[in-house]
């Protein structure tokens, strides 16, 4: 059937299903963020956008799926367990990321489809931003790999690039400690309570 542009549109990623718009079909093989994505008349690719984040994704039409404006976005679709989105913050299990969070993480991930990560740059790095910009709850185990990273990274902070305004901005390190939730990230995270502490 294939989609046009604004259609509204799911698909699946690490974090679950995310929702977005069409920005643009593709018949013809598309670069998109250093990757090839192969197309054709009947195989198009289609460009989306995260009505959440901002960011955006190349996808084939079959990995998307077609959903009604507004009708269908509170991952209401009855699978056991729930949809991860209650009981915020309570003791072992979700913590919900602040709006500064989720802001310092959506320049991450808009960085780093600008290719400002550098090389060194992880897929765990990529994966989190992405989560934190959806503002996805998250478990004590990325609360403590987040308090981990800010104490072994605050290094970072002092390297030329890192705050705006100085040559280089943003620097690898900076859109690395973005990519994590930044300066806002590191005190969520602090305050957070969780098993053990």
């Amino acid at each position: 059937m294939g989609f046009s542009k604004g259609d509204r549109v799911a698909w699946n990623t690490a974090q679950g299903t995310t929702h977005g718009t069409v920005q643009s079909k593709h018949t013809e093989d598309l670069e998109f963020k250093g990757q090839t994505f192969r197309a054709e008349d009947d195989d198009p690719v289609y460009v989306v956008k995260s009505e959440k984040s901002g960011s955006e994704a190349a996808h084939k039409e079959s990995a998307l799926t077609a959903t009604k404006n507004g009708s269908d976005d509170d991952g209401g679709s009855g699978k056991g367990g729930g949809s991860g989105k209650s009981d915020s913050g309570k003791g072992g299990g979700e913590h919900h990321p602040t709006k500064k969070v989720q802001e310092a993480a959506q320049r991450a991930v808009k960085w780093i489809e600008e290719g400002k990560a550098g090389k060194g740059f992880t897929d765990t790095g990529e994966h989190r931003a992405h989560q934190l910009a959806e503002g996805e709850a998250v478990g004590d185990e990325v609360v403590k790999k987040m308090r981990a990273y800010f104490k072994r990274h605050d290094v970072d902070r002092s390297a030329e690039g890192f705050n705006h305004g100085e040559d280089g901005y943003p620097s690898p390190g900076r859109v690395a400690w973005d990519a994590w939730g930044g300066d806002a990230g590191r005190k969520w995270a602090e305050s957070q309570t969780i098993e053990g502490d």
